[in-house]
């Protein structure tokens, strides 16, 4: 059979496309018009019957390969005879039985309309969005015999996967991160393409919570493991930045949550640059909370260490450490309220001189009142004063001249 210009079909009437097969092919491929003018096939002869099916018989019987009227509009780019056929069917689960129907090289329809415009693709999948997950995941998932889903056909046409990964952002997570795990036969998926990670940890909800801040809230903390270690690629920055209405990232989700999912996100921001790191750490939410805050006030002392270890510039841990609260607390102003091991763990496992610790306890609130006031107040102040004592004589008198004013 003489080579087709795959440029050349495009566009081109569905009646004028026989005139590119051999004279033994065409009366097959001139099954699409028939289909299209009348809704039945008419050369019976020339088809495979399906199994018993509920489906009008014209909408779903195969060519010798195996094709339905279904295939040939996709694959031929015939939008407005794609969309007739699609008009016949009387409900979603006769759609679904037609679409799920496999030519000889196990292609679906969808398989073909990935290949062209985006227009493809919804007009065969948004009459079936609301239907069925199950049966919507198993069309997702269904393999080609070169072990190819629609996912891994549509990888070299970026519109058309990006489409692809927005309709399926209604599905379960773990039934999303399975399609971006699956591999065709020569072992790529699409959890190999950052942006694909990216589009699908991104998208957000109505509260402009992303799925990782809801996969964060839900606790599911293995589905949460694979979806951050799929690839072995670390989170992006533009998805652990975005906040939600209330201000908070995914970090600071973890950080209120489980330590356990702090921990997992911690370990990607830790392999971030610097700046980046800062910009995570000292991110506020409309509470004027960074993650620090969110750790003094959860009274965990490893968890603060665990912030100050990802930090390791001196001028960085000082300038998150001074930000304020709503309540016109700085981290040291929590950690005081708490416990010893609080403040132990922010004392002395931050980098700071004492010049620099010297100023973060001279911070006052609103109330005009020191970190050592609050610890006063709460019984705490024996902590500090056995931290004083690494301070120098200068710096110390310093500090407890601003506590006894």
């Amino acid at each position: 059979m003489a080579a087709i210009n795959q440029q050349e079909l495009k566009g081109v009437r569905l009646k004028e496309l026989v005139r590119f097969f051999e004279p033994e092919q065409s009366a097959e491929r001139n099954v699409v018009a028939d289909v299209v003018n009348h809704g039945v096939l008419a050369r019976q002869e020339q088809v495979v019957q399906p199994p018993t099916s509920t489906v009008n018989t014209g909408l779903i019987e195969q060519d010798g390969y195996l094709q339905t009227a279904l295939h040939r509009a996709a694959k031929y780019e015939r939008l407005e005879s794609l969309q007739s056929l699609l008009d016949s069917f009387t409900d979603a689960d006769q759609l679904f039985e037609a679409l799920h129907i496999q030519d000889s090289e196990g292609r679906t329809a969808l398989h073909y309309a990935v290949t062209n415009s985006p227009e493809h693709i919804a007009a065969l999948l948004n009459p079936i969005r609301y239907c069925q997950k199950d049966k919507l995941i198993s069309l997702l998932k269904s393999e080609s015999t070169y072990g190819e889903n629609v996912f891994h056909v549509a990888k070299k046409y970026i519109e058309a996967l990006g489409h692809l990964l927005d309709f399926i952002d209604t599905l379960p997570t773990k039934d999303i991160l399975d399609v971006l795990l699956m591999e065709d036969k020569q072992g790529f998926s699409l959890c190999q393409i950052q942006w694909c990670i990216t589009f699908v940890l991104s998208t957000e909800d109505t509260d402009q919570q992303t799925r990782l801040h809801r996969l964060i809230k839900s606790e599911d903390i293995e589905t949460l493991r694979k979806f951050l270690n799929i690839g072995e690629q670390i989170i992006p920055f533009e998805v652990l930045r975005l906040q939600d209405q209330g201000g908070k990232t995914s970090f600071h989700e973890a950080m209120a949550n489980s330590p356990d999912h702090a921990k997992e996100i911690l370990k990607h921001i830790s392999q971030l640059p610097r700046h980046n790191i800062f910009q995570l750490m000292s991110a506020v939410s409309t509470f004027g909370q960074t993650p620090f805050h969110i750790a003094a006030k959860q009274k965990s002392g490893v968890l603060l260490t665990s912030l100050l270890g990802v930090i390791a510039n001196p001028e960085d841990q000082y300038k998150i450490l001074c930000i304020k609260d709503k309540k016109d607390w700085t981290v040291m102003h929590h950690a005081a309220s708490a416990s010893l091991s609080q403040i132990s763990a922010v004392w002395n496992h931050c980098s700071l001189t004492n010049r620099h610790k010297q100023m973060l306890l001279s911070i006052q609130d609103g109330n005009g009142e020191t970190p050592l006031h609050i610890a006063a107040r709460y019984g705490t102040a024996g902590s500090f004063v056995s931290l004083l004592k690494d301070m120098n004589i200068s710096s110390r008198r310093e500090v407890l001249m601003i506590v006894s004013s």
